[in-house]
């Protein structure tokens, strides 16, 4: 019988692995940076991912974070709004 790793929850070490996300940074790679240090590394749930995110957020994503996104409380939610504020497609540069 396979056992799967047991879950590590977030440490200091495990959120520095996560980098500041900046405005001017690609939002879809950030967040599949997260997704994959989730199942991968660290065995974050939804809950955790949601946490290292909002963490890991730059002043500017901040501010955002906490006015328009405020009432978001799950991963797929935040996700989504957040693709929607940052994902900047090629034809809009």
């Amino acid at each position: 019988m396979d056992e799967q790793p047991a879950h590590c929850g977030i440490t200091p070490a495990s959120l520095k692995s996560i980098p500041l996300f900046l405005t001017s940074d690609n939002a879809c790679h950030w967040l599949e940076r997260i997704e994959r240090h989730a199942c991968v590394v660290f065995r974050w749930g939804e809950h955790d991912k949601l946490d290292v995110a909002r963490c890991r957020l730059g002043a500017e994503a901040q501010v955002w974070d906490t006015g328009a996104a405020r009432g978001i409380d799950t991963w797929k939610d935040f996700r989504d709004a957040f693709l929607e504020r940052y994902d900047v497609q090629e034809e809009e540069l």
